[in-house]
């Protein structure tokens, strides 16, 4: 594993971690300012290894950003990413935490799930997810009787845990990286939805039948592959809710799903997530 360590100044933390982001990053911890008054910022990105951090080395040296790259044991990287994965709120009443805090939530009136990372940086804290979050907590509950939930590259699971929470009948989920089951079945046990979440295919071209939501936090490229399978695969009546693209994404991502239009578009810290629906609000 790789480590990608560049100095920023603040003012630039938006346009370097998108940047990473789109570059296939496993995750991007932002250090601490020594000073409040303090403008830099020390950010570090983790890749698979230094083949697949050259990439995002060069394009941040075009920008005249000097990065450098130094080898991560992954246990260390799991044990630093630990330190950083803490209690949050997405949305207007769901509390994430992770095993090892205890929340100062109310269950009667907040959604409160556990929400063991592991290795993905999956603790729910991206701007992507945070937004995915929040769409499915508006628009999960106006769908009629047990929506069937279809989430694409799941990750820890948290999105499909969340759906399954929110009143969703059952929960498909698809994930190219195997190790991950564990994770997302751990997850969906933690939080006693096991019977409602289940693996489906990876590859949508076989899915049967039709899904009232599907949900893609996948980066622009990918969803460029996988945008008219996720068309087809949302019922008449259904919803698409995506995320994981840049702001100046948008548009390209509208005319790769023509023929849905947009129902909601939500903002955040140079991301956006849109929940589309076939031709009608």
């Amino acid at each position: 594993m790789t480590a990608l360590v560049v100095e920023i100044d603040r003012s630039e933390e938006d346009l370097v971690c998108g940047l990473l982001w789109s570059l296939d990053t496993l995750g991007v911890l932002i250090g601490d300012r020594p000073e409040p008054t303090d403008t830099r910022l020390r950010v570090t990105a983790y890749f698979p290894d230094a083949g697949s951090a050259r990439p995002a080395a060069e394009q941040l040296d075009r920008l005249g950003l000097r990065s450098e790259l130094h080898g991560v044991d992954p246990y260390e990287y799991s044990d630093r990413w630990r330190l950083h994965a803490r209690t949050h709120t997405a949305g207007s009443g769901i509390v994430i935490h992770p095993p090892w805090e205890t929340p100062d939530a109310d269950p009667s009136r907040q959604l409160v799930l556990e929400i063991e990372p592991g290795r993905a940086f999956g603790s729910g804290s991206h701007p992507t997810t945070r937004l995915c979050l929040r769409l499915l907590e508006r628009h999960l509950p106006s769908l009629v009787g047990d929506p069937r939930v279809l989430d694409v590259g799941t990750g820890t699971g948290i999105l499909a845990v969340a759906a399954a929470r929110l009143g969703a009948g059952s929960v498909v989920v698809t994930e190219t990286d195997s190790e991950l089951r564990a994770t997302w079945e751990l997850n969906a046990e933690q939080n006693r939805v096991a019977d409602r979440i289940g693996p489906g295919d990876t590859d949508l071209s076989t899915h049967a039948g039709r899904y009232d939501l599907v949900m893609a936090n996948l980066l622009l490229p990918t969803l460029r592959e996988l945008s008219d399978d996720l068309v087809r695969l949302t019922t008449d009546q259904g919803r698409l809710i995506v995320s994981g693209v840049l702001l100046n994404q948008v548009d390209e991502l509208l005319d790769l799903l023509g023929e849905l239009v947009p129902v909601q578009i939500l903002r955040e810290d140079g991301w956006a997530a849109l929940c589309l629906a076939p031709g009608h609000g």
